[in-house]
Order: C-alpha cells, then sequence, then structure tokens
C-alpha cells in the first residue's frame, strides 16, 4: 500500500472510503469539482500578491456593476 492510499484512507471525500470501488482518475475528477465548487483556488490565485484595500475596494464596486448590469 503507497502513500497516495493511505492519505486517501485517512481523508475521505463525504465520509466513504474513497478506494472502495473508485479508480484514482475518478477520484482526482471528484476533488478537483470539490475544490472548483468550494472557491478554494480562486482564493489561493487572489491572495497570490499583496492588494491594497483601496484596490479591493474598487474591484468589489466594480464586480458589484457588473453583477447588476447581468441581472
Amino acid at each position: 500500500m503507497g502513500a497516495r492510499e493511505d492519505a486517501l484512507r485517512v481523508c475521505p471525500l463525504k465520509g466513504e472510503n474513497p478506494l472502495d470501488n473508485d479508480d484514482f482518475e475518478k477520484l482526482m475528477q471528484r476533488f478537483n469539482k470539490t475544490v472548483a465548487i468550494s472557491g478554494i483556488l480562486r482564493e489561493v490565485k487572489s491572495r497570490r500578491f499583496f492588494e491594497p484595500a483601496s484596490v479591493k475596494r474598487q474591484r468589489k464596486h466594480l464586480d458589484e456593476v457588473r453583477r447588476r448590469r447581468n441581472l
């Protein structure tokens, strides 16, 4: 049993044992989907460089305007 199987066994997704019937590709697809839905990767990318408070406010305002236009 390799380290990958041990890590998956310790941290199962959604309370089930992921090694029961799934192959590694399906597990990776499920993991990538959960990461995408949770927005973790988007947050990591946004925190990659320091963003001053004024720029954050401006970006937030532009996002609100863009959202209102699309409704």
